[in-house]
């Protein structure tokens, strides 16, 4: 019997601890444990957010440039393009060697489709004369894939097969270079 009295009365004694207002009773947890350091650094406010003038552009910074590597055996005309199904801006009259930035901003990340179409004139150069004044036009189709959150560099090519043994139809072709860069981040003013 003193047992379950003596259960009983600790019981009471720990349950009306807290709710006596004792300082022989009262302790606390900084009593006990020690104050953690404050931190070195500020974080800041995860919580804060960006003014509307601050925010990220979506998408990923893209450049498209056109090179013309044909070489003096054909005048390139002009350069027709398409960006999924929207035209770009014509090329015409560009020299050898030239480079010419068709397009720069933000794409979506994913795959795009380049339409390209060159308008070629022979130019009847040495000793074989018959490719003069003949007309004649070359067009592919590239793929462009835009990673997320990367700066990538685009390069359309017009360039020229060289070789005895390559027919006049495989002579001039339209090759694509890409080329990742680190991250762009840019904001809206």
């Amino acid at each position: 019997m003193w047992r379950s009295l003596g259960v009983v009365g600790l019981w009471v004694a720990l349950i009306a601890a807290p709710h006596l207002r004792s300082p022989l009773l009262q302790t606390s947890a900084a009593d006990v444990t020690p104050e953690p350091p404050a931190p070195a650094g500020d974080p800041g406010d995860p919580f804060r957010q960006k003014p509307e003038d601050e925010r990220q552009v979506p998408g990923s910074f893209a450049t498209v440039h056109f090179k013309n590597q044909l070489g003096k055996g054909v005048t390139l005309t002009e350069v027709l393009f398409t960006f999924d199904g929207r035209p770009l801006p014509t090329l015409e009259a560009i020299q050898p060697d030239q480079d010419v930035v068709i397009f720069t901003g933000r794409l979506s990340p994913g795959m795009h489709l380049m339409r390209t179409e060159m308008h070629l004139q022979g130019a009847g150069r040495g000793p074989i004369t018959y490719t003069k004044g003949y007309h004649f036009k070359v067009t592919a189709e590239q793929v462009l894939t835009v990673p997320e959150n990367k700066a990538v560099i685009f390069t359309i090519e017009g360039s020229r097969n060289k070789g005895m043994n390559v027919p006049f139809d495989k002579q001039y072709d339209i090759k694509m270079n890409a080329e990742e860069r680190p991250p762009v981040s840019l904001t809206t003013n």
